[in-house]
């Protein structure tokens, strides 16, 4: 790389940084980026990668997509900017595409020096194996567990009892009472939900008691997921490090101790996923106990496909990703399919057969309302034809003060309380064409409108609701019981700096620990660590559901998972591809040399 180009491609970030001062995202971890990107371009200097024509035009292509999602999603600064009131037309216009190009090339020249080191340092092994220290294997589960356990039991009891439940919580659990039941909150939950209050009733009638014992089974099984992901690191041997801090992740991080004690189906979900990726990995590896590894397997992929409504969804993803990648271990695959027959029976067989009501119609269309509805509050093209059709389900005019360009709620109750949802799947044909013909008209909207819904789960990082932080009023006796105010208000001190500093805020910025698994993907993509492709493959899966149907721009326990499993994503992806018991077997070999 000559100076000049070195010189030139290190302005382009530093100009494309300082312009993203002006995003309505967290400037944080675009600084992070930024540093990294820098760090990136030095090494590119001082070795230059071997790459073929292909691995050339990838990472071109990835490098100008990013760019242009990068530009799309901060059309804040450039779409309709404000620092032209002052200026002429020229001026103007000029100082906007200024803008622009500094976000496209700096975004790009970003992106390609990470690719471009990814490939040069693919088959190198930053956490490479430790020699064991003699720990003893149910040692490396039961410590993190006590600990874990001893966390989130010291903050529930003095300062949550009998735990967090939001509307959503306590719609589940009244469904229990009125045995009118619902898939919106995925019924298994629900039912799982109601396992354990129910005996906690049969014992107590106190509905206080009958929450804790459901809170108290949830911690158990997050303690005891996340001492299985680090008792597995720690059978990988990965550096002790790493080992370490992963275990201090779990720990101490807000979410994970908030989370543990919430009812909510995220919590389940996201252990799931962890489960199913450790095991997934451990079988792949030779990790454990084959009959154990093969049972959570079983077990965490039906709890993956039926703990959230897009579970199957990027679970289907995943069975296809194992069935290219693990053709040594067809058993997975096979325990994989059956879990998705078993879902299938369950959801649109068992469900049915009792009444259970499904999701509504509209609940599945967050997006495409959300573009139409775009379209509509901000006076782009719609012919009166479609207006007219349009005008079946929704009040257009009180839509376009409604809409809301990160939460289709709005938009989707005001639907519900039309009351003609059936419209809509009778007249489906009529509704793709005016989707349709309304995008041709007004496509820069369509986008907006789409990054405007989704931008949360990919970009950066935006303020949001990252926990609940006490119990929805109720009729059903569910009271908070705080054992030590001064306790809470002190842990509640710690909570606010996630919100409030910056620094803190980049733990809770969804889109830097996406970036973050997607450059851990493309580097096992690059490298061929099936081990690491399959450990990212399902949060991977998981994010693109929501860009597809997500009803809320940016909702942290969506994407719960990624958070659960980003420390073990990062082993995967950064050690060798290597079979743990051919390696055992070599060293005993050695030793009896």
């Amino acid at each position: 790389m000559s100076r000049r180009s070195f010189y030139a491609q290190l302005l382009c970030i530093i100009i494309c940084a300082v312009t993203l001062t002006r995003s309505d995202a967290y400037f944080a971890p675009y600084v992070l980026a930024a540093l990294f990107s820098v760090f990136c371009l030095v090494c590119n200097r001082r070795k230059k990668p071997e790459k073929s024509r292909a691995m050339t035009i990838t990472v071109i292509v990835l490098s100008v997509f990013f760019s242009l999602l990068m530009l799309l999603v901060n059309h804040v600064i450039w779409y309709r900017p404000q620092f032209g009131a002052s200026y002429g037309l020229l001026v103007y216009r000029a100082l906007k595409l200024f803008v622009m190009l500094a976000i496209i090339l700096g975004s790009f020249v970003s992106v390609y020096n990470m690719l471009i080191f990814i490939l040069s340092t693919k088959d190198s092994y930053p956490l490479g194996r430790e020699k064991s220290d003699g720990t003893k294997d149910y040692l490396c589960f039961v410590i993190p567990f006590a600990v874990f356990m001893t966390v989130y039991c010291l903050i529930y009891f003095l300062c949550y009892y009998p735990g967090i439940l939001s509307i959503d919580s306590i719609d589940q659990i009244t469904q229990m009472f009125t045995g009118v039941y619902s898939n919106h909150h995925p019924l298994s939950h629900t039912l799982l939900v109601q396992l354990f209050l129910k005996t906690g009733l049969a014992v107590s009638s106190d509905m206080n008691r009958a929450v804790s014992v459901y809170v108290i089974f949830q911690m158990i099984f997050m303690s005891a997921t996340f001492a299985f992901t680090v008792s597995t690191m720690k059978k990988m041997r990965i550096h002790r490090a790493l080992v370490i801090a992963s275990a201090v992740f779990f720990a101490v991080m807000p979410f994970h101790i908030m989370f543990s004690f919430t009812i909510w189906k995220d919590v389940i979900f996201g252990a799931a996923v962890t489960l199913f990726v450790v095991s997934a990995t451990r079988i792949m590896k030779n990790i454990g106990n084959a009959a154990v590894n093969y049972t959570v397997a079983a077990v965490s992929s039906v709890m993956f496909c039926l703990t959230r409504s897009n579970g199957l969804f990027a679970f289907v993803i995943v069975a296809a990703a194992v069935f290219l990648l693990m053709r040594k271990h067809m058993k997975l695959f096979v325990i994989m399919v059956s879990a998705i027959v078993i879902s299938l029976v369950i959801k649109h067989g068992v469900f049915s057969m009792f009444d259970v009501a499904p999701p509504d119609t509209v609940e599945m269309l967050s997006i495409p309302l959300q573009q139409v509805a775009r379209v509509n509050s901000e006076g782009g093209y719609m012919s009166d034809e479609d207006i007219s059709l349009l005008s079946e389900i929704i009040d257009v005019e009180a839509a376009k003060t409604a809409y809301d360009p990160g939460l289709s709620d709005p938009i989707k109750n005001m639907i519900r309380d039309f009351g003609n949802q059936q419209f809509i799947t009778q007249n489906r044909g009529r509704f793709i064409s005016l989707y349709l013909r309304t995008f041709i008209h007004n496509p820069v909207l369509y986008f907006i409108a789409w990054a405007d819904q989704t931008k949360g789960f990919w970009n950066s990082g935006y303020p949001c609701m990252v926990w609940f932080g006490g119990i929805e009023n109720n009729s059903l006796g569910i009271r908070p019981a705080i054992a030590s105010p001064a306790m809470r208000a002190v842990f509640e001190s710690y909570l606010r700096l996630f919100y409030e500093n910056p620094v803190f805020q980049v733990f809770v910025s969804i889109g830097l620990f996406v970036w973050a698994m997607l450059l851990m993907l493309y580097r096992s993509l690059a490298g061929g660590n099936k081990s690491g492709i399959i450990a990212t493959m399902p949060i991977a899966a998981i994010v693109l559901s929501l860009v597809i149907s997500t009803p809320a721009f940016s909702e942290f326990r969506y994407v719960y998972a990624l958070f659960c499993l980003l420390p073990f994503i990062a082993a995967a992806a950064l050690t060798e591809e290597e079979d743990i018991t051919a390696d055992k077997e070599h060293s005993s070999y050695e030793e009896g040399k």
